[in-house]
């Protein structure tokens, strides 16, 4: 886990992080860069502080971090990896709450879905080496990312997407728990991500 002194979790409500993505006029959701960062640590990967706030920044294509985004940011990083690691399952894909309209949580679970996938690759995660299951769980992850995203608002939409919502979480804990089986804490768990650009 990133030392954080300035933790605040308060900064990671949704609206607040849609809020401040809007102002920094970011390409990416809070959805999509919190699948993108979950699917990185769940190929076995970590980040340094300031590797993944370079790359946070390439992934929402703005030009500089204000303090307040790279608190944020480091606070999310934090949140993402204490969640996965959690025993008791607490892991959720960060989605806009079930206040907001159907299309509205379809359109953000199939963007967590897609920028999953490309967090994943960037990981390095070798095809030869995956599960059949996990093999499995990249394709139905590649179908969600395609869902009709234009839903009306009725109990059976809603049911099936908070099924949909369950599978993705507990199939991206169980992606986790394959490539990051404990090891021996004096060969350390981090590595230096591989630059992309």
């Amino acid at each position: 886990m990133v030392n954080n002194p300035h933790r605040d979790e308060k900064a990671l409500d949704y609206d607040n992080l849609f809020e401040l993505f809007s102002s920094l006029k970011s390409i990416q959701t809070p959805a999509e860069l919190h699948g993108q960062l979950t699917g990185y640590l769940c190929s076995g990967k970590r980040f340094q502080p300031d590797a993944w706030l370079q790359v946070a920044q390439k992934m929402m294509d703005i030009d500089a971090l204000t303090d307040e985004a790279k608190v944020t940011l480091i606070n999310l990083y934090d949140h993402v990896i204490t969640a996965l690691e959690d025993q008791a399952f607490g892991f959720q894909p960060f989605l806009p709450d079930d206040s907001e309209s159907l299309t509205t949580q379809a359109r953000a679970i199939g963007g967590w879905s897609q920028s999953f996938l490309v967090g994943f690759g960037l990981g390095g995660a070798i095809q030869s080496s995956l599960s059949e299951e996990v093999i499995g769980i990249l394709r139905d992850f590649a179908q969600i990312a395609q869902l009709e995203t234009e839903l009306e608002d009725s109990d059976g939409n809603e049911s099936d997407l908070t099924e949909i919502i369950e599978y993705v979480r507990m199939a991206a804990l169980l992606v986790y728990t394959e490539f990051n089986k404990p090891v021996d804490s004096k060969k350390g768990q981090s590595s230096e991500p591989k630059k992309k650009h």
